[in-house]
């Protein structure tokens, strides 16, 4: 993957050598051979060319790169978190938040700068609907990404802040069991969601809620 400004400029390249059948045009200025597999993976590793050095991608993109596919929706942007005071103005479906994360917070996945595992998943619990945070923290913790003790403790820790209580109600899941999060809740959040178009982690995470748990 490239840049095509860059391999023209350096005369590896024309434009009508981009324009063939060799390339596909991924974003922007940005290329790839075509016998790549399109998907949400491409996009993100072509927008890692643009981005800032000092960008890490969170939200759903970072449950992607941690090995949670299953949360990211075919039409979610790409998300990236910027330190206060860097601007970027990307194009396209990119999602940009301004945060500050210590260095505990960042991860590397796959050569990217991306949130840490309990980071990505305690950002859904702080700014996304309840039902929906729940479901991303299921499949995060079936995954194996993040042990579900990790997020209660650092949720717990959270300063006062927006979003900061809805992310340390215990209730809604069962301290006894690694990823058995509350039945109620899943379910609730599956009926609202079935249908034509119910993604696979909310299938996942109904359909093992209503077989037994094992204790």
């Amino acid at each position: 993957m490239f840049r095509g400004t860059s391999v023209v400029a350096q005369g590896v390249l024309t434009p009508d050598q981009l324009r063939g059948s060799t390339w596909r045009r991924v974003w922007p200025d940005v290329y790839a051979d075509v016998d790549l597999p399109e998907g949400h993976g491409l996009i993100v590793r072509a927008v890692s060319l643009l981005a800032p050095s000092v960008a890490v991608f969170g939200g759903r993109t970072a449950a992607l790169l941690q090995g949670a596919p299953e949360l990211l929706r075919v039409d979610d942007p790409v998300e990236v978190v910027l330190p206060p005071g860097t601007r970027w103005s990307p194009r396209g479906r990119v999602r940009v938040r301004t945060a500050e994360l210590p260095d505990e917070d960042v991860d590397r996945r796959h050569g990217l700068r991306v949130t840490s595992p309990v980071r990505t998943a305690v950002d859904p619990l702080r700014r996304e609907p309840l039902d929906d945070a729940v479901v991303a923290l299921d499949q995060l913790v079936q995954r194996r990404v993040v042990r579900l003790g990790e997020v209660r403790d650092a949720a717990a820790a959270l300063p006062r802040s927006r979003g900061s209580r809805q992310a340390r109600r215990p209730r809604e899941v069962d301290p006894d069991h690694e990823g058995a999060l509350a039945p109620d809740l899943v379910l609730r959040h599956g009926q609202r969601q079935a249908g034509p178009h119910e993604d696979q982690a909310q299938a996942a995470a109904r359909a093992r809620v209503r077989r037994p748990v094992a204790r």
